[in-house]
């Protein structure tokens, strides 16, 4: 047997006792380049799009790819390396130095002293191509491999004393002997300039195709007794089931796109306007955005699927992402696409439906939908959370492979994922596997919904992730019903970018607007409107907080459901208070409420004002709430009170008010007294800088261009109404392409802008660039739980709540509502908070110590570090705890209808 495959370990931790210590690395190298093998034969349609786009045939970048891809972990071929486990042939080596093995294997490739150039030559040109095809397989940890030589990185050649003579002569015995395993490629495959586009791919299989060939479920331990040639067979066929049971190979999608089949909750009704373009639009070939700008409750989710379907059954991308601003729009998109998405594919099928997002855990309908593909005979599929469900049932309900559940990073790889932008973005940003991320995306239809939501720096971020996106063959739309015709042209032109196509505008202004951009150009089409959501919503201002409360309390006794929606916390939290001091019992829902009770409203609102509710459920009930009673709920109310806030936000929170038609013949109060009440200084009258801050000062830092707000105000006094969708582009016309402002907030609008400008320089800065190829961007690489996707108010604090019960600490959720799960309770009983306001608990002493101590012992480590506050029974329902602020001790209080309350100094 070859000395390379017996003297050299690449696995050493067992899980099976009854298989070998140790793994060969020639073995495991084998493994993985089985499953991209698999991968690629499997999915043909990719790799010919891919070989198009580089200018290559399809069978020879086939076996590059998997050549290279088996040369991985040449770098374990060292020492140093092998000195880590005691177990392998070598033994141990005491003091030997650490180099990362990915590092080690880009080097060895590229130095003259193994001698490997030749080798490699019989596929690919190494003098041209080398650096950036080899770093992209060398990156396997989800990195680009550090240059070694480079002497910034303090490494020098240092690493080539882990190789003597012997280990030399190995390492290319095993190149020689992997490049048998393939004939050479005549001529050799040349990229040139299509090399960096490419890497991005390679980098992407090769991390994907690592992470299944090192499970030892599909690739159990093996003794080295089988040559290589013979050793490949083996691992081929692991391979190939491997990649089935992993669940990674696209299902079927339809061929032939029916919307009434696609989108049964439509019954006998016709499709919207904006639906009837979506199925008859002509999409030019190639990589295509399609942005579609229109009203709320147009349909425009439903537009957005049948372009996906019309795309996958073209067989231009294999599935979709669904990209929400917020974890909540992400659970309601889940919730409603689960009873759906098996119907853009066909019925033999099983497609995955994934979730993802950072709180994804406790959502009991992700949970309870994972199929366990790993662990369990074809015929046997089992939901992970309930063991005693059939096949049938499996197949009538929500599912995603284990496999691809048990990480948010491959949520690209199910047929069907939902998510919030954040793990999107993250294939943008130096976040370690952000190219296995990208490598899935790529092939999917990527949605962004309610695309006006994002600030200067997500918006940056944002159009980085679409120039990649079509770079890398990747079709992709954007929904929107208030996007200002500016952002709309940036998004279009990152796209462009992309393409490598010259720049070609949006020129059409209608509104609503379906417009198809690709490489062949832009086309736009104005779309009608469905009769019965087009309206004149009558605005009135109110300017104090006291007509604001009597404006509900009188809807209220007359049986109408009033929403009022504050800019911030402080204020949603008076005024609940004020209401309740007027005999109300309003709901209140804001960002500081435990998770387990943010759920709870949430289920709640929809339940009383949701599309199934019933005017007995909905009469005389009052919800008070910040910007998340903007986008992230599907309720409707009868009367609306809003802070004022820029056009956008107002047009968005007015699509509440009298949101589902049909209920307009049963509502308690006539047409002719819908009112959208905006709470509002005068705009004819600003005295100074703090014109805004009079209403709230709260408000006026959270929207502190004061000259968009102030025209908001000013243009709706002047026309009072939001007419949609006559009105909508006038309205974001007004506000946003124009500059005037009274000369007091002028200055206000200065910083702004200079913070915009500030925001978008930051994230251009903090994101990966396509065209540098992967390990040419001079960044550096961190986890996705470390970077950040998104500029904030400041860093929070996710504290853990506690109470007091007959005797001990436990979490603010009960077991019960947990479903029994300790680690489960713990986590609903999280609530955030910013920094500045509560920065960490005081270090506890005595009987206390001891108590959290033996609380936190039962948590991960990584847990361990959150704040938790015990909180004491303050009586009426009002707990009390001790935290941080500015450090010093402060009370803070907490009950179910409140939220977190952090005392007064």
């Amino acid at each position: 047997m070859d000395d390379f495959v017996c003297r050299y370990w690449g696995k050493a931790q067992p899980k099976n006792p009854e298989t070998p210590n140790w793994h060969p690395l020639a073995y495991h190298a084998l493994d993985v380049a089985a499953v991209a093998d698999a991968l690629l034969a499997k999915d043909l349609r990719r790799l010919e799009q891919l070989a198009y786009r580089v200018g290559v045939q399809t069978e020879a970048l086939h076996r590059l790819f998997v050549f290279l891809i088996a040369l991985h972990d040449i770098g374990k071929f060292s020492r140093y390396f092998q000195a880590k486990s005691d177990l392998g042939p070598l033994g141990s080596l005491p003091n030997a130095p650490h180099t990362a093995h990915d590092d080690v294997g880009y080097a060895l490739m590229l130095d003259s002293e193994f001698d490997l150039a030749p080798l490699l030559a019989r596929f690919f040109d190494v003098d041209l191509d080398g650096d950036i095809v080899l770093a992209a397989v060398a990156g396997h940890h989800g990195e680009p491999p550090t240059d070694l030589s480079n002497p910034k990185h303090g490494q020098s050649n240092h690493w080539l004393n882990g190789f003597g003579s012997k280990e030399i002569s190995d390492v290319r015995a095993f190149v020689e002997a992997t490049a048998s395993l393939f004939p050479p490629l005549s001529p050799p495959l040349s990229f040139g300039e299509n090399a960096k586009l490419m890497s991005w791919h390679l980098a992407g299989l090769t991390n994907v195709s690592d992470w299944i060939g090192s499970s030892q479920h599909w690739f159990e331990y093996q003794r080295p007794t089988l040559n290589l040639a013979d050793y490949w067979r083996h691992a081929q066929s692991c391979a190939r089931q491997a990649v089935e049971e992993a669940g990674i190979l696209p299902a079927t999608s339809l061929a032939n796109v029916d919307p009434k089949h696609l989108l049964p909750q439509l019954g006998d009704h016709p499709l919207s306007p904006l639906q009837e373009a979506a199925c008859t639009c002509v999409l030019p070939s190639g990589p295509t955005l399609m942005l579609i700008e229109d009203v709320t409750g147009a349909g425009k989710t439903e537009a957005a699927l049948i372009v996906a379907a019309r795309l996958m059954a073209e067989r231009r991308a294999a599935g979709l992402f669904f990209a929400l601003p917020t974890m909540a729009t992400a659970n309601a998109m889940y919730e409603r696409l689960a009873a759906t998405y098996r119907r853009m594919f066909e019925t033999n099928t099983t497609p995955s439906l994934v979730l993802a997002h950072g709180k994804r855990a406790l959502h009991d309908g992700f949970c309870d939908s994972i199929l366990d593909l790993a662990s369990n005979n074809a015929d046997e599929h089992v939901y992970a959370g309930s063991r005693d469900e059939t096949r049938s049932d499996v197949t009538a309900s929500a599912a995603c492979a284990a496999w691809i559940a048990d990480d948010r990073r491959k949520v690209f790889l199910a047929d069907v994922g939902i998510g919030t932008i954040d793990q999107a973005l993250l294939g943008v940003l130096p976040s370690r596997f952000q190219a296995l991320r990208l490598w899935g995306l790529s092939d999917r239809v990527l949605i962004i919904d309610e695309a006006h939501t994002y600030d200067a720096f997500v918006g940056r971020e944002l159009e980085n992730l679409l120039e990649f996106h079509a770079a890398l063959g990747g079709s992709a739309i954007i929904l929107s019903a208030t996007l200002s015709t500016a952002a709309r042209d940036r998004l279009a032109a990152a796209f462009q970018r992309g393409l490598g196509c010259a720049r070609s505008p949006i020129t059409v202004l209608d509104y609503p607007l379906l417009s198809v951009i690709s490489s062949a150009g832009v086309t736009s089409q104005s779309v009608s409107t469905r009769p019965e959501i087009a309206r004149a919503l009558a605005v009135q201002r109110i300017a104090t907080v006291d007509e604001a409360v009597r404006h509900a309390l009188t809807l209220s006794h007359r049986g109408a459901c009033v929403a009022w929606i504050r800019n911030t916390v402080d204020d949603a939290v008076d005024a609940a208070d004020m209401l309740r001091s007027a005999g109300l019992d309003p709901i209140l829902l804001h960002s500081r409420f435990a998770m387990v009770d943010r759920l709870r409203i949430e289920a709640k609102v929809q339940q009383l004002l949701g599309k199934n509710s019933s005017p007995e459920q909905r009469s005389g009930i009052v919800l008070v709430g910040t910007q998340i009673l903007e986008a992230s709920l599907d309720y409707d109310c009868d009367g609306m009170i809003s802070d004022l806030a820029p056009i956008d936000m107002l047009i968005q929170r007015a699509g509440r008010l009298w949101r589902h038609p049909y209920r307009n013949h049963a509502r308690p109060i006539a047409e002719s007294e819908r009112a959208f009440m905006l709470l509002s200084p005068d705009p004819a009258h600003v005295a100074d800088a703090d014109w805004y801050r009079t209403l709230s000062t709260g408000a006026a830092a959270v929207y502190s261009d004061h000259g968009y707000v102030w025209r908001t105000a000013n243009t709706l006094e002047r026309i009072k109404q939001i007419s949609t969708p006559a009105g909508i582009r006038n309205l974001l016309a007004d506000v946003y392409d124009q500059s005037g402002a009274p000369q007091q907030l002028q200055r206000s609008s200065l910083d702004a802008d200079g913070k915009r400008f500030a925001a978008r320089s930051i994230a251009a800065n903090a994101c990966l660039e396509v065209a540098k190829g992967y390990n040419g961007n001079n960044l550096t690489w961190t986890t996705d739980q470390i970077i950040a996707t998104r500029l904030s108010e400041g860093p929070t604090v996710a504290f853990r709540l506690a109470r007091r019960e007959n005797g001990g600490i436990v979490p603010w959720c009960s077991l019960q509502d947990a479903g029994g799960s300790l680690a489960r309770a713990w986590a609903l009983s999280e609530c955030s908070v910013l920094q500045r306001k509560a920065s960490g608990v005081p270090e506890p002493t005595g009987a206390l110590a001891a108590e959290m101590a033996a609380t936190k012992a039962t948590w991960s480590k990584w847990e361990r570090e959150q704040p938790l506050i015990v909180l004491d029974d303050a009586g009426t329902g009002v707990w009390q705890g001790i935290v941080l602020a500015d450090e010093t001790k402060r009370n803070v209080y907490y009950c179910e209808a409140l939220g977190w309350q952090l005392a007064p100094t």
